[in-house]
C-alpha cells in the first residue's frame, strides 16, 4: 500500500516558502525576458538586415502570428480581430507581457503595417495605438518616446480619414512605384 499524506501534515517552513515564491518570481521574470526576445526577433527578422527578403505584408503578419503562436501561444490574428476591451484582457492574461513587451508588441504592428496601403492598415494602426495608450495607463513613469510615436499615429490614422477614399487606385502598384523611386534615388 503506498505512502499517504494529508495535507494537514505537510508543514512548510518560511524558508521553503520563501524559497518557493522566488522560484515562482523567476519563472515569471523568464516568461517575460522570452516574450521580450521573441517579439524582438521577429522584428529583426522582418525588417533588420540588408539581405531582407521582398516579404509582404500578408507574409510578414503570417510569420510573426506563427513565431508568437509557438513560442508563447499568444495568437496575434486573434487579437487582432478584438475590440479595445477584449484586446486589453487578452494582452493582459499573459504572464509574460510587460509594459515593455507590449510596446514591443505595438511596435512591431506598427512596422508591418505602417507601409501598407489597404482596407485593415487604420484597424491595424489604432490597434497599434491601442497597445501604446495601454502602455501608458500601466506604466508608472512617462515616456516621451512612446508618446511621440502615439502622436504619429495618430496623425497618420487622421491622415488616412481626411484623404478619402481613392477611386481607381491600386495600393500594390503604388507601394512598388515609391520603392522603384526610392530605389531610383539610391537611397536603398
Amino acid at each position: 500500500m503506498p505512502y499517504t499524506r494529508s495535507l494537514e501534515s505537510i508543514v512548510i517552513t518560511p524558508q521553503e516558502f520563501k524559497h518557493y515564491i522566488l522560484e515562482q518570481k523567476d519563472y515569471i521574470l523568464r516568461e517575460i525576458e522570452k516574450i521580450g526576445l521573441i517579439i524582438s526577433s521577429i522584428r529583426q527578422k522582418l525588417f533588420g538586415g540588408k539581405d531582407r527578403l521582398s516579404l509582404t505584408i500578408e507574409n510578414e503578419l503570417n510569420t510573426a502570428s506563427a513565431m508568437l503562436l509557438d513560442e508563447t501561444d499568444f495568437n496575434l490574428n486573434k487579437f487582432l480581430s478584438l475590440n479595445i476591451e477584449e484586446s486589453n484582457e487578452y494582452i493582459c492574461g499573459f504572464k509574460g507581457f510587460s509594459n515593455e513587451n507590449i510596446e514591443l508588441l505595438a511596435d512591431l504592428i506598427l512596422d508591418i503595417y505602417i507601409s501598407e496601403a489597404s482596407i485593415d492598415t487604420k484597424n491595424h494602426l489604432e490597434k497599434a495605438l491601442q497597445l501604446y495608450e495601454l502602455c501608458n495607463s500601466k506604466s508608472k513613469t512617462y515616456s516621451l518616446k512612446r508618446e511621440n510615436k502615439m502622436i504619429a499615429l495618430k496623425k497618420a490614422i487622421q491622415e488616412g480619414i481626411d484623404s478619402g477614399i481613392a477611386q481607381d487606385f491600386d495600393p500594390k502598384v503604388h507601394l512598388n512605384n515609391l520603392k522603384a523611386n526610392k530605389s531610383l534615388n539610391g537611397k536603398v
